[in-house]
């Protein structure tokens, strides 16, 4: 899971839910929107990432946007 988030106690929070008991799941956290699409697009540091199989977004509308429209044409 990607939880692309700049509030750092939101991405504590969900952290810490996704990482409960009955989840088992791998967690990346990541808290700006050009980080985000270079981990999508395996860029930079990036480049062993693994493609996360869920995205959440809380980023504000144009940077969501802006990642929502990458995603979905690649």
């Amino acid at each position: 899971i990607l939880v692309i988030e700049e509030n750092r106690e939101q991405i504590f929070l969900i952290q810490k839910a996704l990482q409960s008991d009955s989840i088992l799941c791998r967690v990346e956290a990541i808290a700006d929107d050009t980080e985000a699409l270079n981990f999508l697009h395996r860029r930079d540091k990036y480049t062993q990432a693994e493609r996360p199989q869920m995205i959440l977004l809380g980023l504000p509308l144009e940077k969501s946007r802006r990642i929502r429209e990458e995603v979905g044409t690649s």
